[in-house]
Protein backbone atom coordinates (compact mmCIF):
# COMPACT_ATOMS: atom_id res chain seq x y z
CA UNK A 1 0.00 0.00 0.00
CA UNK A 2 1.79 3.58 -1.25
CA UNK A 3 -0.89 6.11 -1.01
CA UNK A 4 -0.43 7.83 2.32
CA UNK A 5 -3.96 9.43 3.03
CA UNK A 6 -3.65 12.63 3.79
CA UNK A 7 -6.80 15.24 2.92
CA UNK A 8 -6.60 19.20 3.21
CA UNK A 9 -8.14 21.50 0.44
CA UNK A 10 -5.30 22.63 -2.57
CA UNK A 11 -7.03 26.37 -1.89
CA UNK A 12 -8.32 28.79 -0.20
CA UNK A 13 -11.40 30.44 -1.26
CA UNK A 14 -11.79 34.48 -0.47
CA UNK A 15 -14.98 36.06 0.56
CA UNK A 16 -16.05 39.10 1.92
CA UNK A 17 -12.74 40.62 1.88
CA UNK A 18 -9.70 38.24 2.48
CA UNK A 19 -7.03 38.04 0.26
CA UNK A 20 -6.96 35.51 -2.65
CA UNK A 21 -4.82 32.68 -2.09
CA UNK A 22 -3.44 29.80 -4.80
CA UNK A 23 -5.41 28.45 -6.74
CA UNK A 24 -6.89 31.21 -7.87
CA UNK A 25 -10.34 31.62 -9.87
CA UNK A 26 -11.76 27.84 -9.07
CA UNK A 27 -14.97 26.47 -11.10
CA UNK A 28 -17.33 27.02 -8.92
CA UNK A 29 -21.65 27.77 -9.39
CA UNK A 30 -23.52 29.91 -7.42
CA UNK A 31 -26.86 31.28 -6.06
CA UNK A 32 -28.57 33.90 -3.90
CA UNK A 33 -31.33 34.84 -1.96
CA UNK A 34 -31.96 38.18 0.19
CA UNK A 35 -31.85 38.21 3.97
CA UNK A 36 -33.70 39.78 6.64
CA UNK A 37 -31.23 41.82 7.20
CA UNK A 38 -30.91 43.41 4.04
CA UNK A 39 -27.35 41.50 2.93
CA UNK A 40 -27.18 38.95 -0.07
CA UNK A 41 -27.47 34.98 1.15
CA UNK A 42 -24.77 33.20 -1.35
CA UNK A 43 -24.56 29.37 -1.92
CA UNK A 44 -21.55 28.15 -3.49
CA UNK A 45 -19.84 25.63 -4.67
CA UNK A 46 -16.28 25.21 -5.48
CA UNK A 47 -15.16 22.54 -8.02
CA UNK A 48 -11.15 21.97 -7.61
CA UNK A 49 -8.61 19.92 -6.77
CA UNK A 50 -7.20 18.66 -3.54
CA UNK A 51 -3.89 16.59 -2.11
CA UNK A 52 -5.08 12.66 -1.25
CA UNK A 53 -2.13 11.36 -1.02
CA UNK A 54 1.44 10.37 -2.59
CA UNK A 55 2.35 7.58 -4.58
CA UNK A 56 4.84 5.21 -2.85
CA UNK A 57 6.89 6.60 0.21
CA UNK A 58 8.68 9.49 1.35
CA UNK A 59 12.01 9.89 -0.60
CA UNK A 60 14.81 10.52 -1.10
CA UNK A 61 15.61 7.17 -0.79
CA UNK A 62 16.65 3.50 -2.89
CA UNK A 63 14.09 1.44 -1.25
CA UNK A 64 11.18 -0.08 -3.33
CA UNK A 65 8.54 2.83 -3.76
CA UNK A 66 10.83 5.76 -3.12
CA UNK A 67 11.87 8.30 -5.02
CA UNK A 68 14.83 10.12 -5.94
CA UNK A 69 14.56 13.30 -8.38
CA UNK A 70 11.44 11.75 -10.10
CA UNK A 71 10.81 13.88 -13.39
CA UNK A 72 7.40 11.89 -14.78
CA UNK A 73 5.09 10.10 -14.22
CA UNK A 74 2.51 8.31 -16.78
CA UNK A 75 -1.12 6.35 -16.15
CA UNK A 76 -1.27 2.96 -18.90
CA UNK A 77 -4.42 2.41 -20.35
CA UNK A 78 -5.14 -0.67 -17.77
CA UNK A 79 -4.34 2.07 -14.73
CA UNK A 80 -0.95 1.22 -14.10
CA UNK A 81 1.02 3.82 -12.83
CA UNK A 82 4.90 4.35 -14.45
CA UNK A 83 7.40 6.71 -12.67
CA UNK A 84 10.60 7.72 -14.16
CA UNK A 85 12.83 8.07 -10.55
CA UNK A 86 15.96 10.02 -12.70
CA UNK A 87 17.92 10.05 -8.93
CA UNK A 88 18.05 6.55 -9.28
CA UNK A 89 17.90 6.24 -13.12
CA UNK A 90 15.19 3.49 -13.18
CA UNK A 91 11.36 3.13 -13.75
CA UNK A 92 9.22 1.69 -10.93
CA UNK A 93 5.62 0.38 -11.70
CA UNK A 94 2.89 0.91 -9.11
CA UNK A 95 -0.79 -1.08 -9.35
CA UNK A 96 -3.79 1.42 -9.65
CA UNK A 97 -4.01 1.66 -6.08
CA UNK A 98 -0.36 2.63 -5.79
CA UNK A 99 0.97 -0.72 -4.68
CA UNK A 100 4.70 -0.88 -5.53
CA UNK A 101 5.13 -3.87 -8.56
CA UNK A 102 8.34 -3.70 -10.23
CA UNK A 103 11.14 -1.36 -10.75
CA UNK A 104 14.41 -1.44 -13.76
CA UNK A 105 16.69 -0.07 -15.35
CA UNK A 106 20.47 1.34 -13.66
CA UNK A 107 23.22 3.78 -14.29
CA UNK A 108 25.20 3.54 -17.82
CA UNK A 109 25.07 4.37 -21.14
CA UNK A 110 25.51 1.07 -22.85
CA UNK A 111 23.14 0.65 -25.95
CA UNK A 112 20.52 -1.52 -26.57
CA UNK A 113 19.76 -1.64 -22.48
CA UNK A 114 17.91 -0.12 -19.73
CA UNK A 115 20.59 2.10 -18.65
CA UNK A 116 20.27 5.38 -18.34
CA UNK A 117 21.86 8.30 -17.38
CA UNK A 118 19.22 11.60 -17.14
CA UNK A 119 16.19 9.67 -17.93
CA UNK A 120 13.64 12.66 -18.39
CA UNK A 121 10.20 11.62 -19.74
CA UNK A 122 7.93 8.66 -20.31
CA UNK A 123 5.20 7.96 -22.89
CA UNK A 124 3.53 5.04 -24.16
CA UNK A 125 2.05 4.03 -28.16
CA UNK A 126 -1.23 2.14 -29.35
CA UNK A 127 0.20 -1.26 -28.52
CA UNK A 128 1.47 -0.24 -25.12
CA UNK A 129 4.76 -0.38 -24.97
CA UNK A 130 6.62 2.43 -22.80
CA UNK A 131 9.06 4.81 -24.14
CA UNK A 132 11.58 6.50 -21.72
CA UNK A 133 13.61 9.88 -22.98
CA UNK A 134 17.08 10.22 -21.49
CA UNK A 135 18.22 13.50 -22.31
CA UNK A 136 21.88 12.94 -21.26
CA UNK A 137 21.91 10.36 -23.78
CA UNK A 138 19.41 12.01 -26.17
CA UNK A 139 17.77 8.92 -27.19
CA UNK A 140 14.67 7.37 -26.02
CA UNK A 141 14.44 3.39 -25.04
CA UNK A 142 11.63 1.51 -25.88
CA UNK A 143 10.45 -1.42 -23.17
CA UNK A 144 7.54 -3.56 -22.35
CA UNK A 145 5.46 -2.90 -19.38
CA UNK A 146 7.42 -5.27 -17.62
CA UNK A 147 11.01 -3.84 -18.33
CA UNK A 148 12.31 -5.88 -21.23
CA UNK A 149 14.29 -3.94 -23.36
CA UNK A 150 12.76 -3.43 -26.89
CA UNK A 151 14.67 -0.79 -28.71
CA UNK A 152 16.64 2.68 -28.75
CA UNK A 153 15.39 5.25 -30.55
CA UNK A 154 17.46 7.09 -32.34
CA UNK A 155 19.64 3.60 -32.31
CA UNK A 156 23.03 6.17 -32.00
CA UNK A 157 23.82 9.67 -30.92
CA UNK A 158 24.14 11.65 -33.71
CA UNK A 159 26.07 14.93 -33.18
CA UNK A 160 28.05 17.40 -35.76
CA UNK A 161 25.79 19.59 -36.58
CA UNK A 162 23.75 17.37 -39.09
CA UNK A 163 20.01 17.48 -39.25
CA UNK A 164 19.73 14.44 -37.05
CA UNK A 165 21.72 16.14 -34.32
CA UNK A 166 19.57 16.39 -30.92
CA UNK A 167 21.62 17.83 -28.08
CA UNK A 168 18.88 18.03 -25.13
CA UNK A 169 15.98 16.68 -25.51
CA UNK A 170 13.39 17.10 -22.94
CA UNK A 171 9.95 16.08 -24.74
CA UNK A 172 8.60 12.78 -26.63
CA UNK A 173 5.24 11.97 -27.96
CA UNK A 174 5.06 8.73 -30.14
CA UNK A 175 1.47 7.52 -31.88
CA UNK A 176 0.96 5.22 -34.64
CA UNK A 177 4.63 4.37 -35.71
CA UNK A 178 6.09 7.51 -35.12
CA UNK A 179 7.92 9.00 -32.78
CA UNK A 180 8.39 12.53 -32.01
CA UNK A 181 11.52 14.26 -30.17
CA UNK A 182 11.41 17.65 -28.94
CA UNK A 183 14.93 19.08 -28.33
CA UNK A 184 15.71 22.14 -25.47
CA UNK A 185 18.62 23.51 -27.15
CA UNK A 186 20.45 23.62 -30.05
CA UNK A 187 18.08 24.64 -32.76
CA UNK A 188 14.79 24.01 -31.05
CA UNK A 189 14.43 20.89 -33.76
CA UNK A 190 11.27 18.16 -33.15
CA UNK A 191 12.99 15.01 -34.67
CA UNK A 192 10.71 12.58 -36.08
CA UNK A 193 11.49 8.93 -36.25
CA UNK A 194 9.36 5.51 -36.67
CA UNK A 195 9.19 3.03 -33.91
CA UNK A 196 12.29 0.84 -35.17
CA UNK A 197 14.53 4.16 -34.42
CA UNK A 198 15.22 5.35 -37.70
CA UNK A 199 15.22 8.74 -38.14
CA UNK A 200 13.01 10.29 -40.98
CA UNK A 201 12.59 14.21 -40.83
CA UNK A 202 12.64 17.45 -38.01
CA UNK A 203 11.68 20.72 -37.70
CA UNK A 204 13.36 23.48 -36.68
CA UNK A 205 11.10 25.79 -33.98
CA UNK A 206 13.12 28.64 -35.62
CA UNK A 207 11.48 27.68 -39.11
CA UNK A 208 8.68 26.03 -38.71
CA UNK A 209 6.23 24.86 -41.49
CA UNK A 210 3.79 27.95 -41.71
CA UNK A 211 5.19 29.90 -39.14
CA UNK A 212 4.83 29.64 -35.62
CA UNK A 213 8.11 29.56 -34.48
CA UNK A 214 8.64 28.35 -30.88
CA UNK A 215 12.14 28.18 -28.73
CA UNK A 216 12.83 26.72 -25.28
CA UNK A 217 9.94 24.17 -25.89
CA UNK A 218 10.03 21.70 -22.50
CA UNK A 219 6.91 19.12 -24.06
CA UNK A 220 5.08 18.40 -27.56
CA UNK A 221 1.47 16.97 -26.80
CA UNK A 222 -1.18 15.86 -28.74
CA UNK A 223 -4.89 15.36 -27.80
CA UNK A 224 -5.71 13.74 -31.03
CA UNK A 225 -6.58 16.91 -33.13
CA UNK A 226 -3.15 18.75 -33.05
CA UNK A 227 0.14 18.94 -31.61
CA UNK A 228 0.97 21.53 -28.88
CA UNK A 229 4.15 23.33 -27.99
CA UNK A 230 3.94 25.84 -24.94
CA UNK A 231 6.07 28.72 -27.10
CA UNK A 232 6.36 30.67 -23.66
CA UNK A 233 4.59 33.33 -21.89
CA UNK A 234 0.76 33.09 -22.84
CA UNK A 235 1.29 31.18 -26.15
CA UNK A 236 0.72 27.70 -26.92
CA UNK A 237 1.35 26.75 -30.45
CA UNK A 238 -0.90 24.40 -32.58
CA UNK A 239 0.14 21.86 -35.44
CA UNK A 240 -1.10 19.78 -38.14
CA UNK A 241 -0.37 16.41 -38.17
CA UNK A 242 2.91 17.56 -40.72
CA UNK A 243 3.35 19.86 -37.80
CA UNK A 244 2.41 22.66 -40.34
CA UNK A 245 1.54 25.65 -37.92
CA UNK A 246 -2.29 25.77 -37.13
CA UNK A 247 -3.11 28.33 -34.84
CA UNK A 248 -2.31 29.51 -31.58
CA UNK A 249 -3.87 28.70 -28.31
CA UNK A 250 -3.47 32.25 -25.94
CA UNK A 251 -3.96 31.89 -22.35
CA UNK A 252 -5.58 34.07 -20.36
CA UNK A 253 -2.90 34.03 -17.84
CA UNK A 254 1.16 32.65 -18.41
CA UNK A 255 2.15 29.29 -16.26
CA UNK A 256 5.29 30.29 -15.81
CA UNK A 257 7.55 33.36 -15.41
CA UNK A 258 10.30 32.19 -17.49
CA UNK A 259 11.32 31.05 -20.70
CA UNK A 260 11.56 26.85 -20.37
CA UNK A 261 9.95 26.46 -16.73
CA UNK A 262 6.36 25.42 -18.35
CA UNK A 263 7.31 21.61 -18.21
CA UNK A 264 4.58 19.31 -18.94
CA UNK A 265 0.76 19.75 -20.50
CA UNK A 266 -1.96 17.00 -20.34
CA UNK A 267 -5.27 16.95 -21.33
CA UNK A 268 -8.41 15.69 -19.49
CA UNK A 269 -11.76 14.18 -21.68
CA UNK A 270 -13.38 17.55 -21.43
CA UNK A 271 -10.92 19.32 -23.31
CA UNK A 272 -9.11 20.87 -20.55
CA UNK A 273 -5.75 20.58 -19.46
CA UNK A 274 -3.21 20.98 -17.02
CA UNK A 275 0.56 22.51 -17.67
CA UNK A 276 3.04 22.17 -15.09
CA UNK A 277 5.84 24.95 -13.71
CA UNK A 278 9.09 24.85 -11.86
CA UNK A 279 9.13 28.65 -11.94
CA UNK A 280 6.50 29.02 -10.25
CA UNK A 281 6.49 26.18 -8.74
CA UNK A 282 2.74 25.18 -9.51
CA UNK A 283 0.13 23.84 -11.52
CA UNK A 284 -2.85 25.84 -13.47
CA UNK A 285 -5.44 23.96 -14.86
CA UNK A 286 -7.25 25.82 -18.10
CA UNK A 287 -10.51 25.54 -20.52
CA UNK A 288 -9.99 24.44 -24.00
CA UNK A 289 -10.41 28.28 -24.76
CA UNK A 290 -7.22 28.89 -22.28
CA UNK A 291 -9.19 30.12 -19.89
CA UNK A 292 -7.48 29.67 -16.31
CA UNK A 293 -9.74 27.86 -13.90
CA UNK A 294 -7.80 27.62 -11.26
CA UNK A 295 -3.71 27.34 -9.75
CA UNK A 296 -2.09 26.06 -6.72
CA UNK A 297 1.27 25.65 -5.19
CA UNK A 298 0.61 23.16 -2.25
CA UNK A 299 0.01 19.48 -1.89
CA UNK A 300 -1.26 19.70 1.91
CA UNK A 301 1.10 21.81 3.81
CA UNK A 302 4.01 21.15 1.79
CA UNK A 303 4.78 23.78 -1.19
CA UNK A 304 5.82 22.35 -4.70
CA UNK A 305 8.82 22.23 -5.21
CA UNK A 306 9.87 21.90 -9.06
CA UNK A 307 6.41 19.86 -10.80
CA UNK A 308 7.72 18.05 -13.57
CA UNK A 309 5.98 15.27 -15.47
CA UNK A 310 1.91 15.50 -14.48
CA UNK A 311 -0.76 12.72 -15.47
CA UNK A 312 -4.29 11.89 -15.19
CA UNK A 313 -6.10 8.78 -14.38
CA UNK A 314 -9.36 7.20 -15.72
CA UNK A 315 -11.26 8.73 -12.28
CA UNK A 316 -9.56 12.90 -12.64
CA UNK A 317 -6.90 12.61 -10.71
CA UNK A 318 -4.16 14.19 -11.15
CA UNK A 319 0.06 12.65 -10.54
CA UNK A 320 2.46 15.37 -10.18
CA UNK A 321 5.92 14.03 -9.96
CA UNK A 322 8.02 16.65 -8.13
CA UNK A 323 11.70 16.92 -8.61
CA UNK A 324 13.27 18.62 -5.83
CA UNK A 325 10.39 17.01 -3.23
CA UNK A 326 11.32 13.69 -4.28
CA UNK A 327 7.95 12.38 -4.22
CA UNK A 328 4.69 12.21 -6.81
CA UNK A 329 1.98 13.90 -5.22
CA UNK A 330 -1.82 12.33 -6.18
CA UNK A 331 -4.59 15.31 -6.13
CA UNK A 332 -7.54 14.82 -6.54
CA UNK A 333 -11.44 16.56 -7.96
CA UNK A 334 -12.80 18.13 -5.09
CA UNK A 335 -16.37 19.60 -4.90
CA UNK A 336 -17.80 21.35 -1.61
CA UNK A 337 -20.49 23.49 -1.05
CA UNK A 338 -19.92 26.88 1.24
CA UNK A 339 -23.31 28.06 2.48
CA UNK A 340 -25.09 30.82 3.77
CA UNK A 341 -22.09 33.78 3.11
CA UNK A 342 -23.78 36.32 3.88
CA UNK A 343 -22.37 39.75 2.13
CA UNK A 344 -23.43 43.65 1.80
Amino acid sequence: MKITPFLSIAFILVLAGCTNSSPTSPTSSTSSTNSSSGGAITNITINFYTHVGDLGTAGPGTADGQFSAPNDVLISADGAIYAVDAGNYRIQKFSSNGSFVAKWGSYGNISSSLQFMSPTRLTTDEAGSLYVLDSYLARMVRCTTNGVYTASIPNFIVTGGSAQETIQPSGLWVTGTNAYMIDYLGSYKIQRFDNLGNWITNWTGTNMPGGGNFSFPRHIVSNGNFFYVYAGGTTVRRYNGNMSYASDLTLSTAPSSASGTAEEMVFDGSGNFFISSSSPAQISKYNSSGTLLGKWSKAGTNDLKSPRGIALDATGRLYVADNLANRVFIFAPYSSAVTNIETY
